[in-house]
């Protein structure tokens, strides 16, 4: 009896935790205005404006969190001496709703990006594994050596196998 009343127990904690984890595709109703300042921070180098506090080391880099969040996303920032870069990342299984409506998201966003990075060298490149659709939009934008000083990129995964959808944004500045 203990170990059914455990057992029971122990599924609606789960229940309770995994439900709670899951949360409503953000509407996003100022996303222009902050895909702006990012691109702003990004241009000016000064990314590391949004971070808190140190999160972790992952070789030269330092990681950081970020009190900047894009559609309900806090970012994170990664810093060496040669670049800085924040990512905001969105996956299906962190939301409620249809794939669908995630995939949307993403096309706002891109749409924005295209307006906001008008100026800026475009290209997209796609990877249609039979398991896995990967598309890759990079905005950039050239320094003064003729190499990238500063490029943003989206990057969607789209699998099969468990019906998922993800897409990072990652704004980029060379040091």
């Amino acid at each position: 009896m203990k170990k059914q009343l455990f057992a029971l127990l122990l599924f609606f904690c789960c229940s309770f935790v995994s439900a709670q984890e899951k949360k409503p595709i953000p509407a996003c109703t100022d996303m222009k205005a902050v895909l702006q300042l990012i691109k702003t921070a990004t241009t000016s180098g000064n990314l590391l404006d949004f971070k808190n506090e140190e999160t972790g080391k992952d070789g030269d880099y330092i990681l950081y969190s970020s009190n900047l969040e894009l559609c309900d996303q806090k970012g994170e920032l990664n810093d060496d001496k040669y670049q800085t870069t924040i990512t905001f990342e969105f996956k299906s299984k962190w939301y409620t709703g249809k794939l669908s409506d995630l995939m949307l998201l993403d096309d706002r966003i891109l749409r924005f990006l295209k307006v906001i990075l008008d100026k800026w060298e475009f290209e997209t490149i796609s990877d249609n594994d039979p398991d896995l659709k990967s598309d890759y939009y990079s905005f950039y934008e050239l320094g003064n050596n003729l190499g990238n000083k500063n490029d943003v990129t989206l990057i969607t995964h789209y699998s099969e196998d468990d019906n998922s959808y993800s897409f990072k944004l990652k704004f980029h500045h060379s040091k």
